[in-house]
């Protein structure tokens, strides 16, 4: 039995996200409010699960990521590929250990568990995006590294006079 076997197919498949966003291939440092975290399988693969964090950037050095854009963060697995799922559950826990300032050895099934029980669990805590240069890997695809960090009350943020209050969460 793996860590998400809690999670219904239907739910899965009547899960709506808020459609397709661009890649964060551009390096730039990103200050993002989490939305909402989804777990379930794949469609494409039933055997494959499916960690996507869905957040808004609030503040952005890049012109293609601009404050306001709504972005997901992606992670699949395949239970069948222990090599790759390895570094993959690593990439999951260290952002949820930004997020949730839970350590990683605290991220565990019961911890995975109640975030897919509860897909708002996180919903409106910050976390810093660090995107850097894209990189090839041995095979011939690219991957561009993104690096999460705990935001802490008094890190330097540009601040606005805009109203956040229509945002919905």
């Amino acid at each position: 039995m793996g860590v998400f076997d809690k999670y219904k197919a239907e739910d899965v498949k009547n899960a709506e996200g808020f459609g397709k966003t661009p890649n964060m291939n551009e390096p730039g440092k990103f200050l993002c409010r989490i939305i909402r975290h989804v777990i379930g399988t794949s469609k494409a693969n039933e055997n494959q699960i499916k960690f996507v964090a869905e957040y808004e950037i609030e503040e952005s050095d890049s012109e293609k990521h601009p404050k306001g854009a709504r972005r997901a963060y992606v992670i699949k697995l395949d239970p069948g590929d222990k090599k790759k799922s390895a570094s993959k559950l690593g990439a999951l826990k260290a952002h949820l250990e930004a997020v949730t300032g839970v350590p990683q050895s605290g991220i565990d099934g019961p911890f995975l568990d109640a975030i897919e029980n509860d897909p708002y669990k996180f919903a409106g805590r910050r976390v810093w995006l660090e995107v850097t240069e894209t990189i090839k890997l041995s095979g011939g695809n690219d991957f561009t590294p993104q690096n999460w960090y705990a935001y802490e009350e008094g890190d330097d943020v540009e601040t606005t006079d805009d109203d956040d209050s229509d945002l919905e969460f």
